[in-house]
This record gives C-alpha cells, structure tokens and sequence, in this order.
C-alpha cells in the first residue's frame, strides 16, 4: 500500500507516540526499528540481538496499543488497523528485507 499511515504506539513504559509515514511499508519498517531497539535496550551486552517473527509478534501482542490509521483515497478518510493486520504488513516486510526487496 501506497498510502500516507499514522502509527499510533503506546509503548512498554505507556509512552504515548505516533508518527506519520508516506506508506504501509515505510510505517512497518519504523515499528520493527522500535522493537529491534527494545531488544537491544534489553540485551546491552549482545552485539547482536537475533529474533524471528513469533518474537515480533509477541512484542505486539504485548504491546498496550498499537494502531495503524490508513487513508483511504476512495473514502477521503483513514481506516484504522489492528494488531493482527500490523502483524501481517510486518511480517511481509521481513520478508521483503530477507529477500532484498527493501533496503534500509
């Protein structure tokens, strides 16, 4: 999806942040950059912090609220996503990294 999306998250600490993003993808991919930063936070000893899409998905499911509002051309309005849709436009996007369709 090509549309302009707000990224609603309230974090572990009940942070409240949004940030709005020109696509789908681009909003995913600074989602997956927050929770790849969590991990790191958690594990300040590992260079590298390794993890797979069960653990992003429990990181959302973990999450207190994370919501993606996407505008919708036809309907000049934003349609909100919950966590299970955010779960597959995430995991489509890792998968485009592990391909190199997406380059960071």
């Amino acid at each position: 999806m090509n549309s302009h999306t707000i990224l609603l998250l309230q974090a572990e600490t009940h942070q409240r942040v949004w940030a709005d993003f020109a696509t789908v993808q681009l909003a995913m991919d600074e989602l997956i950059l927050h929770f790849e930063e969590s991990l790191r936070k958690r594990n300040p000893s590992k260079q590298q912090v390794r993890y797979d899409v069960h653990d992003f998905n429990k990181f959302i499911d973990t999450t207190p609220d994370v919501v993606c509002l996407v505008y919708d051309d036809t309907s000049k309005a934003y349609i909100p996503h919950d966590k299970e849709w955010i779960k597959k436009q995430a995991f489509r996007l890792l998968q485009d990294i592990a391909t190199g369709r997406f380059v960071r």
